[in-house]
């Protein structure tokens, strides 16, 4: 869970109040700029892989 983050100037004066959502909007959009392309390559396999056994296992079962 994230909250909000509230920015003071060098006098204690409230400057900025960053809320959650906006904090977990940033996060997210950092991590997906960490990700290379290798890494997201890496995930869309995963991702086919897990979609193939399902589709093996529903073909199994009917």
């Amino acid at each position: 869970m994230l909250y909000e983050v509230k920015v003071y100037d060098s006098s204690g004066k409230l400057v900025n109040v960053v809320s959650p959502e906006d904090l977990d909007k940033r996060s997210t959009e950092f991590v997906r700029a960490q990700l290379t392309e290798r890494d997201k390559q890496h995930i869309l396999s995963l991702e086919e892989d897990a979609q193939t056994s399902e589709m093996g296992s529903h073909y199994m079962v009917a």
